[in-house]
């Protein structure tokens, strides 16, 4: 599964990008950072590791982003001059992460972000991020149906 992020990443006209149920053993964001058109990334069961990075320069067109759950995933960063365009984050079903990734705080273009079944650690400082810069929104088990 993991070569699929090569064959991926070489394809560099690709706009949107739904990886689903393949528990990859290494970081997707490295391979997919350089898809210079990417416009939409989802990311639901595709990964089985503690980390994620998003680095800096990675992803320049990317307006959407869902990152869902990903059950080992400890720690996220995003580094500073990731995802400079980016609109909406979608965060969602990640028992182990606490803390959102600290590069958020700086994101000036996210306009929304929504929360899924965190931690309580998580979403409170989602929302202190979110004081004056965008839009947080909590989605309850009830409002997925």
């Amino acid at each position: 599964m993991d070569k699929l992020l090569d064959l991926v990443s070489s394809l560099k006209s690709i706009t949107s990008l739904y990886i689903w149920d393949s528990k990859l053993k290494e970081d997707p964001m490295e391979a997919l950072q350089s898809l210079s058109n990417l416009k939409l990334l989802s990311l639901y069961n595709a990964y089985d590791r503690k980390n994620l990075t998003c680095n800096a320069e990675g992803f320049q067109e990317l307006r959407k982003l869902s990152v869902l759950s990903l059950a080992e995933l400890e720690k996220w960063e995003i580094e500073s001059g990731a995802m400079p365009g980016l609109r909406q984050l979608f965060a969602g079903y990640r028992p182990n992460l606490t803390e959102p990734p600290e590069g958020l705080r700086n994101m000036d273009s996210v306009l929304v972000v929504q929360v899924a079944e965190m931690p309580e650690a998580f979403v409170s400082k989602v929302r202190t991020y979110g004081i004056q810069k965008f839009n947080v929104q909590i989605i309850s088990k009830h409002q997925r149906a």
